[in-house]
Parts: C-alpha cells; structure tokens; sequence
C-alpha cells in the first residue's frame, strides 16, 4: 500500500514537472548553463526562469532545494518570491521564500505570513517569515563572476545557502557573498570589477620593474 501511494506521489511530481516546468532534479538544475540566456527578454526565458532583469540583462534562475534531490524554480509577484513543492497528498503547495533579516522589513510585505507552514524556512514571527537554520534551505542560482586575470566575466549556476542566512565564508552562500557572517544579495553594478584587474596588472608590473631595477644594478656592479 505505501509503496503504491509512493509511485502515485512520484507521477504526480513528474506530471506538475511537466505541466510547469517547475519541479526539476539538482543535477538538472546545475546543467542549465545562464551564458545560454544573455541579451534575452521576459518572453525569450525559459518557464522555470523567474524572469529577466535590466540590471543582469539575461534571465535569471533561483530554485529551492529539498533534500539534495527535488528543486523547485521560484516565482516573483510583487516582489514576493514563493515556491511549489507537492505535499505528501501530491498537492502542490505554494510556500513564501523570502525571509527577514531586519526590522526595516516589517515594514513591508515580501515576507508575510499568517503561520510556520507559509514559509519555506517554516518559521514565521509576527506575521513575517524568518530563517530557520536548523531547517535545511538550499538555493541553486545563476552567479556574476569575475575573473581577474583574463578581464572577463561569466555567469554560473551555484548552489548554497539563501540570503538571510548565517555563514562562515563565500562559498557558504548560493549569492557567493558572505558578509558580516550573513549571506546577502550579490549586487547589481559590477562596473568596477575591472579596476581589480587593473590594479593586479599594475601590482605584477611594478614588482617586474623593481626586480629588472635590482638585476640592472647587480649587472653593472
């Protein structure tokens, strides 16, 4: 009996995965390359995107992970960011992803909840959804990264920690970015990675210079 309600619950996360577009593996999700998603607009993106934004001009991807395995893509509708997942009766049921992390966002509506089971992190205080860390959340979303030697950059599907959410170092995070021992937002404006390389280039020449100054006079001497 429990083995056929299990094959049941799975046909029905494949048939919500197939109507949707929605519920995928992890490994499905890091296969989605967002190079493959530049220059494109809202009607140009994939259904399990959660839409395109002129600061990243590409389309952009956020999914909420489950136990390693099953991801859910999110969906932004008034600047409230929720997730499906199927219950144990293979409903699909909507859960509040946003979290607060201060008391400025009481002020707003990202984060409200009526009770624990509206949110993801299944905490929610004061009508707002907090983090839960003894609840596992993982996030798998698409990156800015930088690369220093080559002045280039690349966007990447990464995997970690929501923003809201305690950490140790960047890596913790799925936004690559840890500060003050809280995973937050990546940023917008990149404009200024540059000035990083540059910087590093101008670091290696003056150290050559110096080391050709050094051998010069060893010559000579």
């Amino acid at each position: 009996m429990i083995n056929q309600k299990l094959y049941i619950l799975i046909c029905l996360v494949f048939l919500f995965s197939a109507i949707y577009g929605k519920i995928m593996t992890k490994d499905e999700v890091l296969k989605i390359d967002p190079e493959d998603y530049r220059k494109k607009d809202e009607n140009q993106c994939p259904d399990f995107s959660n839409g395109d934004f002129f600061y990243l001009d590409r389309c952009a991807f956020e999914f909420f992970c489950k136990d390693d395995k099953t991801c859910s893509s999110a969906k932004i509708s008034d600047n409230v960011s929720t997730v499906e997942f199927p219950d144990a009766q293979g409903n699909m049921k909507s859960y509040i992803t946003n979290v607060c992390v201060s008391e400025d966002c009481e002020k707003d509506d990202q984060s409200k909840c009526q009770m624990d089971s509206d949110c993801l992190s299944n905490k929610c205080v004061k009508n707002h959804c907090y983090p839960d860390e003894a609840m596992k959340v993982e996030v798998c979303q698409d990156v800015h990264k930088y690369h220093l030697l080559t002045f280039s950059s690349s966007n990447e599907m990464n995997c970690g920690k929501p923003d809201g959410y305690s950490c140790k170092s960047d890596s913790d995070c799925s936004s690559d970015k840890c500060k003050d021992d809280v995973c937050e937002f990546q940023g917008r404006d990149h404009n200024l990675e540059v000035i990083g390389s540059i910087l590093l280039y101008a670091i290696i020449l003056i150290v050559l210079a110096i080391v050709g100054c050094i051998t010069c006079c060893f010559c000579c001497c």
